[in-house]
């Protein structure tokens, strides 16, 4: 079988993507661990000098290691720090190597990629916050835009019936997002028809939600604070109403569009069936609602909800719940075992 080339498609707000490096507030090189391809891996055990002496002392090395079954990797510092992002947060492999020194997952991080019967399709995810304030400031609809092709081993072969299906619904969704002649809550609303969802589909219960987040893993301590405020009764619906009155008066209730665009371009794909798509529309409604009454009880709080309250927000919600399987898994069964109400 050989090579085929497959057109790849990414959001158009995503075009100019760079990443800030020392400019970011939550670096991807501190609290994650990063996995090194056997390409790298190669190149590292060659580097001379003191670098190569330091790059063969900070990581894994499965062919030197006690577990030859591990995958290479860098071994992060007490404080979770990868060994060669130094004191000013810059790379020192890009510093003294050139950008090309860094391994597979540092190139493509944060980006994700759909690869379809015919297609690729590719974004940046939102546990990077640079990518978070791409989505949330882009204030026209969204559209797709070619990028250019992508090299597969597998043969380009007819789309099947289901992700057909599954393409023509999410476009049919997007279409009634992206209809700017009426309120958000109306769009949410036709969408939960459109999927055939209960009329209670889109009204989560948020005391529900906080204590179903509580029992996931989770990464920062932060994030226990947001999950007990989801408990707060002071998030009733005269606080929901004034904070949308908020947002829409600042022009930026087209944050929250974008956020549903994106967990449904980036997941609903994942849909094996009728009930699957169900589930996956509500767990993105989901997470914009819960979002949604973080943000309200931060504007209740401090009488304001910046920008960089909202991409703080999003950012943490996408590394504690989108970035794990898990807790995604986690809570769709829940939307399940509730029979979509939520």
């Amino acid at each position: 079988m050989g090579t085929s080339e497959t057109s790849v498609f990414a959001p158009d707000y995503s075009q100019d993507f760079h990443c800030i490096a020392d400019r970011c507030r939550h670096s991807c090189c501190i609290g994650w661990e990063i996995d090194i391809d056997d390409v790298s891996l190669e190149r590292y055990r060659q580097v001379p000098g003191r670098l190569g002496k330091k790059l063969r002392r900070c990581i894994y090395d499965p062919e030197t290691g006690n577990d030859p079954e591990a995958v290479a990797h860098f071994i992060l510092s007490k404080d979770e720090r990868c060994p060669f992002l130094n004191e000013k947060n810059l790379c020192e492999l890009i510093l003294s190597l050139g950008e090309d020194a860094i391994c597979d997952i540092c190139t493509e991080h944060p980006r994700f990629y759909n690869t379809l019967t015919t297609r690729t399709e590719m974004g940046f995810g939102l546990c990077c916050e640079e990518a978070a304030r791409m989505l949330l400031t882009w204030k026209t609809p969204i559209r797709l835009v070619e990028t250019g092709t992508m090299s597969s081993e597998e043969e380009i072969t007819e789309a099947d019936f289901d992700e057909l299906e599954i393409l023509a619904i999410r476009e049919k969704i997007f279409r009634i997002l992206q209809d700017r002649t009426k309120d958000l809550r109306t769009r949410f609303d036709e969408i939960r028809d459109l999927v055939e969802l209960p009329e209670q589909a889109v009204l989560p219960d948020l005391s529900f939600w906080s204590e179903t987040l509580a029992e996931l893993e989770r990464l920062d301590p932060a994030w226990n604070d947001e999950i007990e405020r989801l408990k707060d009764t002071v998030l009733d619906e005269a606080v929901l109403q004034a904070f949308e009155a908020f947002m829409c008066e600042a022009g930026r209730m087209t944050e929250y569009e974008n956020l549903l665009w994106y967990l449904l371009y980036r997941h609903l794909l994942e849909a094996k069936d009728d009930g699957d798509i169900r589930a996956q529309v509500i767990w993105a409604v989901l997470a914009v609602k819960i979002i949604g009454a973080l943000g309200a009880w931060r504007y209740k709080e401090n009488g304001d909800f910046t920008l960089e309250d909202q991409i703080d927000l999003v950012r943490m919600f996408s590394s504690e719940i989108e970035y794990s399987d898990e807790n995604v898994e986690c809570l769709i069964e829940a939307i399940r075992d509730r029979e979509y109400i939520l």
